[in-house]
């Protein structure tokens, strides 16, 4: 587990869906913030519905939270995902800054 990577997920203000995805995404990393979960571990654990979870994935790519490796080998079922830190850290800098 990337303990930074869970611990920023946390402050993040993400909505319940999109923190649980993030926050899974960091259970599964490792050292340099990268996990590889299939869709199916993401739903086990989140409890959340599988198109649920490909729309939290989305958004979080999008917003580069998280990024696909397109290296990654393409004949294993899940996807190595690589969390962005410093993304993360902006998100709470600026969600900070709204509140004051």
């Amino acid at each position: 587990m990337c303990v930074y990577c869970y611990q920023e997920a946390r402050q993040t203000g993400l909505s319940p869906s999109k923190l649980a995805v993030l926050k899974e995404l960091a259970f599964h990393a490792n050292e340099d913030a990268r996990a590889w979960p299939s869709i199916a571990t993401i739903v086990r654990f989140t409890g959340w519905s599988r198109s649920t979870v490909n729309r939290c994935l989305k958004f979080l790519r999008d917003n580069r939270l998280i990024h696909r490796d397109p290296n990654y080998k393409k004949w294993i079922r899940s996807s190595c995902y690589m969390i962005d830190r410093h993304s993360i850290r902006e998100l709470i800098e600026r969600r900070e800054l709204d509140r004051a």
